[in-house]
């Protein structure tokens, strides 16, 4: 039986969320829909986040497998990291399957899913060269 609606819920599969991502970011992600004719920046997001996801799931898989672990040895420090940009709030509706698998990446990596995002749009851009 599906869900009923909620307010938050954008588009069938997909939840609102307000993050904040820095303006670099944002422009770079407008600039990109721009010179491919338009578009929304939004889904561009979201397909670089489902990339990242589907790379470092395969990578943490890759690197716990000689342990027999669920998650990836050793541990990191939980918190907040210090912030050197003031960032930019912006609501981007993604897909509730992507928003969960993130989740449960953030919390085997100890990140929060912000941190999560913003690392895997940094290596997009980097990918890209662009960062």
């Amino acid at each position: 039986m599906l869900a009923p609606r909620s307010a938050r819920e954008v588009h069938r599969g997909k939840t609102r969320i307000t993050i904040r991502l820095d303006k670099d970011l944002i422009e770079w992600f407008r600039s990109q829909v721009e010179a491919a004719g338009g578009g929304n920046y939004q889904t561009l997001i979201n397909s670089a986040l489902r990339e990242y996801v589907r790379e470092a799931s395969s990578q943490i898989a890759e690197d716990v497998a000689p342990y027999g672990l669920g998650s990836a040895p050793g541990r990191r420090k939980s918190g907040r990291r210090a912030v050197k940009k003031r960032p930019e709030v912006v609501s981007v509706p993604i897909e509730i399957e992507l928003l969960s698998r993130s989740a449960e990446l953030a919390k085997r990596l100890r990140l929060n899913r912000a941190a999560l995002i913003e690392r895997g749009l940094r290596a997009v851009l980097a990918a890209q060269g662009r960062l």
